[in-house]
């Protein structure tokens, strides 16, 4: 047997660590402990990932929950003494461990007990595990790693699978001196031997703002530890004095360049990939797109300024759909009026088992709440619901027929119609595009999916990260499902009915509010900078939103009215 040791922050997205520890839990080598370094007072939604892979994994997994943040090498090295094997395989909360990985570093391992640590090539990824756009190549033998140490870390960390007893023998991991870069120097020096397989086994996330990536690693205190690790180097003659010099010159002259930059040199550093690469597509195909259940999820989530009346309203609708093989998640966003309460009530009541209700804590806004009930969903069908909407009665029926014909779908709305107080008596209809191709070339200049509408798979959702909080609802999801080759589609039919009040005004006030403005620019920036839209494209979406944000409010309720085709 080995150990797999993973220490998870505080902090961690908990949509990440699902997909992680779904990663291991797919190893074609299974003999192995999972013990888990829990850093910090982990909050319910982390919690709950953890605890339902506990359960899952068994007597296999060991968890350790540190009652404060102490760092990740504090943490490693208190997950160290509760791993029971000699071979220890790392691994990060966030990244992805292809199947074969264990098993190929065990046999490796076997093979040549004189290796202490072994590691492998590194592909790294924005938001789908599976669509790597970069790969860390490192040199494969002893020699050629060690005499890189004086330039460059030669080992991807997270790849890893060492040694216990060559850890502990000197002194594992060094808070002071950092992560994992001064444990290679004191195990050369040690005499330890390293080794890197050709093969590309572990998937890293660098994120979707690599700007923001670099600046977490270009900070005056991870330039300090830089500076020791090569001082460590010379004093101990593992490198001359004019590498010392270089290294020392190269570290500060990185550290000072601006941060464009920098980016370009990271690039420079990486084998870029094309989109299109086989070996992603092919990962897609069978990872991404699991077999269908024929039951249905729907995710909901309701505040406490709900309106009790409306808020029944949507449950009722729900309760008569033809379709009733479904169950309802419904996410309630922080603490609620008792007229809220006696309607989740009355409705367990009449949905049964049908039913469950995440209660949390706190308000976690639309995304935060629509994450959890998301990875709360039994079923990889999952519909998305308002809690003030009306869907008609075959809604469930229709999408769910057709993404059972239509595998290669990944999100799957309708067309919408808008009421003001009676959800039967439409008065406007949101038209939108039906086609991928055109969803797609739309999202410059609008939102071409209605998001109360939509069915979508929960792998697709959960692969790019779920809903970002920094920016906003919907628009960066289906940005992001673009951007990663997730295909979509509208129904012709209308087969929800959204709530918009009776006061026009006060709603697009509500819309037109400088943290939404700041959003859409965002957005628009993401799909201009990853190449979705056109250099003008990016432009005139820029003008046009930043022209209806200084607009009088009556001349956007004019736009609105225009926007929406009008029904007697």
């Amino acid at each position: 047997m080995i150990s797999v040791l993973m220490n998870i922050y505080y902090k961690e997205n908990p949509l990440h660590l699902d997909l992680a520890l779904r990663s291991l839990y797919d190893q074609t080598f299974q003999d192995f402990e999972l013990v888990l370094i829990v850093d910090g007072q982990a909050p319910g939604e982390l919690n709950r990932v953890l605890e339902q892979w506990i359960t899952r994994f068994g007597e296999r997994v060991k968890c350790v929950r540190l009652k404060e943040n102490v760092g990740i090498a504090r943490a490693i090295n208190a997950g160290l003494p509760e791993c029971s094997h000699d071979l220890i395989a790392k691994m990060d909360s966030d990244d992805y461990s292809l199947p074969t990985r264990l098993e190929k570093q065990v046999q490796f391992m076997q093979e040549h007990p004189e290796v202490d640590v072994l590691g492998t090539q590194m592909g790294e990824f924005e938001a789908v595990p599976q669509k790597i756009h970069m790969i860390r190549r490192v040199p494969l033998e002893h020699d050629e790693i060690v005499k890189l140490m004086w330039f460059m870390c030669p080992m991807n960390h997270v790849t890893v699978m060492y040694r216990k007893k060559a850890i502990i023998s000197v002194g594992g991991y060094d808070p002071a001196y950092g992560n994992d870069d001064f444990l290679w120097a004191k195990m050369r020096l040690a005499g330890c031997r390293f080794q890197n397989l050709p093969e590309l086994l572990v998937h890293a996330r660098v994120g979707n703002n690599m700007k923001e990536m670099i600046r977490r690693r270009s900070t005056w205190e991870l330039f300090r530890w830089n500076c020791r690790i090569r001082t460590y180097l010379f004093r101990h003659r593992m490198v001359g004095f004019w590498k010392y010099l270089c290294s020392m010159g190269i570290a500060i002259g990185v550290y000072c360049l601006p941060l464009w930059f920098k980016c370009y040199i990271f690039r420079k550093t990486r084998e870029i990939l094309p989109f299109s690469k086989a070996e992603n597509d092919s990962f897609e195909t069978t990872d991404v797109r699991q077999t269908l259940s024929d039951k249905v999820s729907v995710a909901m989530n309701v505040y406490d300024r709900e309106n009790p009346v409306h808020f029944d309203i949507a449950l009722q609708s729900l309760y008569d759909q033809t379709f009733k093989d479904f169950e309802i998640i419904l996410a309630v966003d922080g603490p609620v009026t008792k007229e809220i309460h006696d309607v989740i009530r009355h409705w367990e009541q009449k949905f049964g088992p049908r039913m469950k209700c995440i209660y949390l804590e706190k308000n976690l806004g639309i995304a935060g709440s629509l994450n959890v009930a998301i990875q709360a969903c039994s079923h990889d069908l999952i519909a998305r619901m308002d809690s003030d909407d009306y869907s008609v009665p075959d809604r469930l029926e229709k999408q769910r027929r057709f993404m059972l014909e239509h595998p290669k779908i990944d999100v799957l709305g309708s067309q919408m119609g808008e009421f003001e107080s009676d959800p039967h008596r439409v008065h406007m209809l949101r038209k939108v595009p039906i086609l991928h191709d055109s969803i797609s070339k739309a999202m410059w200049l609008k939102t071409p999916i209605n998001h109360v509408t939509v069915m979508y798979r929960k792998k697709a959702i959960i692969s790019v990260g779920g809903y970002d909080p920094a920016y906003g609802n919907d628009d960066f999801l289906w940005a992001k499902m673009v951007r990663d080759g997730f295909h979509f589609r509208n129904l012709d039919d209308c087969l929800v009915h959204a709530r918009v009040g009776e006061n026009m005004r006060a709603m697009i006030k509500r819309r037109a509010t400088l943290e939404l403005f700041r959003w859409n620019c965002k957005i628009r920036t993401y799909l201009f900078q990853h190449r979705i839209i056109s250099p003008w494209h990016y432009f005139l979406g820029l003008m046009i939103a930043l022209g209806i944000f200084v607009l009088p409010l009556g001349l956007k309720c004019y736009l609105f009215r225009k926007s929406r085709v009008r029904l007697a």
